[in-house]
């Protein structure tokens, strides 16, 4: 006989026994807990668009959003919401708790989107923010079932950038109309003689 059934065995003559906390009571069985996803995401599969500045995104978001499934908020811009860990004492805290800076903000950062979707009463949400390029890896890494949605104009920068390399020592806009003329149709001509191409037609969806 263990010392707490010594001790329980004194104790239920006056009405009490020593029991673990929120432990069911002998012969309840226990309650179902409701599972929490890896990584304690309440958000699933949210989608962010990869766009740039001045390139029709707001259009598209007001699209996305205009679908009956889909919430596509203002811009969010969660490179520039952070967590402060300001004294050691918390940092230590944290720590017992197996949570570090990076994972308190990804906390954060689920918890404002979850909490954005909630309100706006739809199953789905996709968010558009162009400084989104930047923190794509941490995207993944905060919500790896996420959806990254490259828009067309991620290919239009491309193209430009290309543009810029074909005529290093021309000015803005780095090519007279001319030479990108003769640029494009070398490239279409390549394009329809290659049997095989690597580059994915502009509006892929990156799962």
């Amino acid at each position: 006989m263990s010392w707490k059934d010594t001790v329980n065995g004194a104790l239920r003559r006056t009405g009490y026994e020593l029991r673990r906390a929120n432990a069911a009571p002998p012969g309840v069985a226990k309650p179902h807990s409701r599972k929490v996803r890896p990584g304690d995401r309440l958000l699933e599969q949210p989608g962010f668009v990869m766009c740039t500045l001045r390139s029709g995104s707001t259009l598209l978001r007001v699209l996305l959003n205009s679908h009956s499934q889909i919430h596509c908020p203002h811009e969010i811009h969660l490179r520039y919401l952070s967590v402060g860990l300001d004294a050691k004492w918390v940092e230590r805290s944290m720590k017992e708790m197996g949570l570090d800076q990076e994972k308190l903000e990804y906390l954060l950062w689920d918890r404002v989107l979850q909490r954005e979707l909630t309100g706006s009463g739809k199953p789905r949400l996709v968010t558009k923010t162009p400084n989104d390029v930047f923190i794509a890896d941490r995207i993944k890494t905060a919500w790896p079932d996420a959806k990254l949605i490259f828009s067309p104009t991620v290919w239009t920068a491309t193209a430009w950038i290309r543009s810029a390399t074909a005529c290093p020592n021309a000015a803005p806009p780095y090519c007279s109309t001319r030479t990108r003329s003769k640029n494009r149709r070398a490239r279409a001509s390549s394009f329809s003689s290659s049997s095989t191409n690597s580059i994915q037609p502009a509006g892929t969806m990156f799962w």
